[in-house]
Parts: structure tokens; C-alpha cells; sequence
């Protein structure tokens, strides 16, 4: 099939997991040989109404731009997706909501993919005769792209769709619908479904929701204009589909709601897909904890070109974007929490740092590790800051440059290092009282690290034994693609995630993160501390650590 793509997000830099998940969807598809063009933006510093408008392909995690040899589908290479990236401004960038980049990436599209006056007064004709003489709207946008990424007179272009019909068209989010309508609004007399040349050249439309943001658990008051304006676009996206496919059972919900007036809801059916692991994270995750190696200037550590002499020292992570729709500011109450219990002097823990203490393994640690793109600057440093300075606090000298005693990343982390972080972690703390999925709950749990996530039903420290989870074994080959086909509705849970987990199996754990942070500290301190333990025993019978004691 020939299927387009509008993803607002998609060429570098990505900055959540929706760009993840959209570069996940293009590259399978086609290494299932179909062909993919992908229409996105970019960000642009010193914005300008004529920026450049870039060509690029995805290759290797990496969304690639090379003005000097630029991408083009050839007849027997057609494994990696293409785009159009049209510019934004960078201000905008790293935003979801209504405040992002949406509005300038619907104008580039429609200014790029400007029909001509023959083209756009064919497509408003009454004559039918007339009418099926010329393309179809998206039919002149392929073309377009096909201009862009066909070299005719070096490569012979794919003679499979030289019938010039479009298969399907992926709309990824609100964002992308406001794009295709931009583009639609220039052909009068149009619908968005029906706008082929006849009907058997009738594209399917997909709307790809990868999070529902007329949510009212995110925004509490459902009259509110950004919550109706999230409604009116989502409704909208959903009527002008033939399919909606969101990614989880909650979302699922709350889009049947926004049509289920309609006459025809029938019409409108939602399908859920969870999201796929991405084969490289795959191929190189592992159950067997590991404990950081000697050195920690591989991992971006707080302090550069530090070295921490200790061994025996894991993570506790917590992965998601710096927005305070994700909640992460609560991560760092956590840790602070824990700080004051267990570093209220400086010769705590053989004089190291560590947010809980072992007293059969003194000389193990763990330190907390901070990961996400910065999508709300003020908020990003706030939560920044505070985690540094409760880490440097706690170690009696806020100028210390001996220790490493957190670390956070402030840059979008690929698969592979993700994997690395994953595999030095025990615990990862997923905050957001609200998540369509949360996929590094999922990519965590296949590195073996238990996810403790926001729930009615909470966690009961007194009835859990960190020896018997199966976390590390749920993603086993021979029956993680079952667990993974029959995601069931979450256990009072908003994050999608949870469903792929079996709660009475302590394959994840629920607290209520709108608590208190002193609250959840009392549910994750004793979890922490039964978890470093087992990852040590795990680590020294893998020959990992062997200077603590036996």
C-alpha cells in the first residue's frame, strides 16, 4: 500500500513519546513493503514566515536531513520512511497542547501543497465526467512528494503505485487533522471522505490517537475553552475517520463518549493497540540487574568527568516528560522525602549517598536518575534544580565534587541508552495520574525493573515479597506476545500501561501519586530497600560486585 502520514512530530528532535511511536508505526510498516511518506515539522530558532522546507528519511532511531543527497524511494530500496518537514517556531516546540507549533505546521502544508487554479476548479466542478479527468486533492499532494522524492531520469519509480491511488492516510493526534483539513480547505466542494476520483479510489482515513486530550483528568473542568477545543478537534478527527485506533481501554472510552450522540456512531468504531516495544531495545534488554560501572561519565552525571569509586550502585529511575501534566515535580518529593530519612549526616551509609540503607549490604546504594525532554522550560528547571540541590544537600557539601549522587539527563535518550539506564535500575517511578499509555513503563518491565504507577488500589509494603515478582519474566519469548495481545482494562488505573501488567502478580505496583509525597515515600521506602537487596544478591551471583560483602 501507499499510505501517508501527518505527524506533527516526527523529524529531529523528538521530544515525547508520540514522535517514538509515530517513527515506530512508519518504520514497520515499511518494512512490511509498504510505502510510507510522512508529512511533519521542524523547529526553527530564528523563525522566519520562508523558512526551508526539509526533505529527509528515518534510518537507525535517526530521522536524517542531508541537503546534500537527498532521500528518494528507488525501485528496489524502499525500507526507509521519507518526509516533508515543514518549519515552526522553535518557541513553540516540545508543546502538545494548544499551545504548540499545530497552527504553523497547518499553514507550511497549506502553502507548500498549494493546489493550482486548474486543480482546484476541477475539484469544485458539478461535472462528473469533467471532475474524474483530474486528480483527487491528497492524489496532487502525492504527487507533490512524489516530485520531491522521485528521480524518474536516475531511478525508475515504483511501478506498484504508478496507478497514482492512495491506500490510506494516518493522522497522527488533533494535530495532524488540522494539517490534512488545511490542506483539504483548498478544494471546495470536498469531504473528508470523499475526496477520491471514484470510490474504489476512496483512501481509508486513520486516526491515530495516541493520547485523548479532551481528558477530564487532566483538565477537571470540562467546560473550560481548552477542554471544549480539544473536544471540537478530537469529535471532529473522529467523524472525518473511517477508523480510530488509540492505545488503551481508558482513551478508548473517553472517544466513544465524544461520538456517542452522533447518528451514526456505529461508523465511528475504535480499535486499541498498545504500543510495540522497538526490536532494538529488545534484542539488548536483559532481566539480570547490573550495577553501574566504575566510571559514570558515560551517563551524563550531574558533575562531569566524575568517577564514583563505588560499586554496588543502582537507580531509582523515573522517565517521562518535564510537564506538569506528567506529574514529574512528585518524583522529586519523593526523593527529597527519602533524602531526610536516610542522609541526615554525611556518614550515613559508610559515608555514601543513598535514598534507602541496607544494613546487610552497607556499601550499596541508590541514587535517583532523572530522564525527559524539557517541554515546559520554567517547570523542567524547577524540577531540575530541586532534584540537585536535594541530592548535593544530602551529602553535607553542596560543592562536593567527589560524589556522584544523581543524574539526570536533559536530552531526549535513544533506545540503547535507555536500555543501559534500565538495566542499573531497580525501581522506575511512573508520577502521571493520567498517561495513554506510558511506554517506559513497558520498555522498563522488559529490562526487568518493576514500575510502581498511579492507582486506586494501593500498594500494601507488608504483603510484598521482592523475591517472588515475575516482572522479569513476563516479557519472556515465549509468552510476551500473548500478554501483549490482550491488554485488559487497568485496574483503576489512567496509565494505558498497566493493563499489559497483572497487579496480583506484582507485575507492577499502584499507590495514589495525588497523595501526599510523604505518603508515597511510607509505600516506596521499604519496596526500595527489598528491591536493592535481591538486585544485589542478583548482581553477586552474576560476579557483578564482588567488593560488597557476602
Amino acid at each position: 500500500m501507499r499510505i501517508l502520514i501527518f505527524s506533527m512530530e516526527f523529524a529531529d528532535p523528538i521530544f515525547s513519546g508520540n514522535g517514538v511511536l509515530a517513527r515506530t508505526y512508519a518504520t514497520e510498516l515499511v518494512k512490511q513493503h509498504h510505502t510510507v511518506d510522512v508529512i511533519t515539522s521542524y523547529p526553527v530558532s530564528a523563525w522566519v514566515d520562508k523558512a526551508e522546507v526539509k526533505t529527509g528519511w528515518m534510518s537507525n532511531d535517526i530521522a536524517s536531513t542531508d541537503a546534500a543527497t537527498p532521500p528518494f524511494h528507488k525501485k528496489n530500496d524502499q525500507q526507509k520512511p521519507l518526509y516533508i518537514a515543514l518549519p515552526v517556531p522553535e518557541t513553540k516546540w516540545r508543546k502538545l497542547d494548544w499551545n504548540g507549533p499545530h497552527d504553523y505546521y497547518a499553514q507550511g502544508c497549506l502553502e507548500y501543497f498549494q493546489p493550482s487554479s486548474q486543480e482546484k476548479n476541477a475539484a469544485s466542478t458539478k461535472d462528473e465526467v469533467s471532475k474524474s479527468s483530474h486528480l483527487s486533492v491528497f492524489e496532487c499532494v502525492f504527487n507533490k512528494a512524489r516530485s520531491v522524492f522521485y528521480r524518474e531520469e536516475e531511478d525508475e519509480p515504483c511501478t506498484k503505485h504508478d496507478n497514482k491511488t492512495i491506500d490510506s492516510i494516518f493522522i497522527v493526534d488533533w494535530h495532524g487533522f488540522v494539517a490534512f483539513e488545511k490542506i483539504k480547505s483548498q478544494w471546495t466542494g470536498t469531504n473528508s471522505k470523499d475526496f477520491g476520483t471514484n470510490q474504489q479510489q476512496q483512501p481509508k482515513i486513520i486516526f491515530l490517537n495516541f493520547r485523548v486530550f479532551a481528558n477530564s483528568i487532566l483538565l477537571p473542568e470540562t467546560k473550560s475553552e481548552e477542554f471544549m477545543f480539544y473536544k471540537k478537534m478530537e469529535t471532529a478527527t473522529m467523524e472525518s475517520s473511517h477508523a480510530t485506533v488509540c492505545l488503551a481501554e481508558t482513551d478508548k472510552k473517553m472517544l466513544l463518549s465524544m461520538v456517542s450522540s452522533s447518528c451514526d456512531a456505529s461508523s465511528h468504531p475504535v480499535f486499541i493497540l498498545p504500543p510495540a516495544l522497538q526490536p532494538n531495545l529488545i534484542s539488548r534488554c536483559s532481566a539480570t540487574w547490573k550495577s553501574l560501572p566504575m566510571s559514570l561519565n558515560n551517563f551524563d552525571a550531574v558533575k562531569e568527568d566524575v568517577d564514583d569509586p563505588r560499586k554496588g550502585t543502582f537507580l531509582l529511575c523515573s522517565c517521562v516528560r518535564l510537564d506538569p501534566t506528567k506529574n514529574a515535580l512528585k518524583f522529586v518529593e519523593i526523593v527529597e522525602e527519602l533524602v531526610k530519612r536516610n542522609n541526615n549526616n554525611q556518614k550515613s551509609n559508610n559515608g555514601h549517598f543513598s535514598l534507602v540503607k541496607s544494613k546487610k549490604y552497607p556499601q550499596a546504594c541508590v541514587i535517583p536518575f532523572l530522564c525527559g525532554a524539557a517541554a515546559n522550560v520554567e517547570y523542567a528547571n524547577s524540577v531540575r534544580n530541586r532534584l540537585r540541590q536535594a541530592c548535593s544537600i544530602a551529602n553535607g557539601d553542596i560543592d562536593d565534587n567527589n560524589k556522584v549522587n544523581c543524574i539526570i539527563r536533559e536530552d531526549f535518550v535513544t533506545s540503547d541508552e535507555l536500555v543501559r539506564y534500565f538495566q542499573s535500575s531497580i525501581l522506575n517511578v511512573h508520577p502521571c495520574e493520567y498517561d495513554a499509555f506510558g511506554m517506559t513503563v513497558s520498555e522498563s518491565a522488559a529490562c526487568g525493573v518493576l514500575s510502581i504507577t498511579h492507582g486506586e488500589r494501593r500498594y500494601d509494603s507488608k504483603n510484598y515479597d521482592a523475591s517472588s515478582t515475575s516482572v522479569s519474566t513476563i516479557f519472556d519469548k515465549k509468552n510476551g506476545g500473548d500478554k501483549l495481545h490482550q491488554p485488559k482494562e487497568c485496574w483503576d488505573s489512567n496509565v494505558g500501561a498497566c493493563g499489559l501488567f497483572d497487579y496480583q502478580k506484582s507485575e507492577i505496583i499502584l499507590t495514589d501519586f495525588r497523595k501526599p509525597a510523604t505518603e508515597i515515600a511510607n509505600a516506596i521506602e521499604p519496596l526500595l530497600l527489598s528491591l536493592l537487596e535481591r538486585a544485589v544478591e542478583c548482581a553477586q551471583s552474576n560476579g557483578q560486585t564482588s567488593s560488597l560483602p557476602d
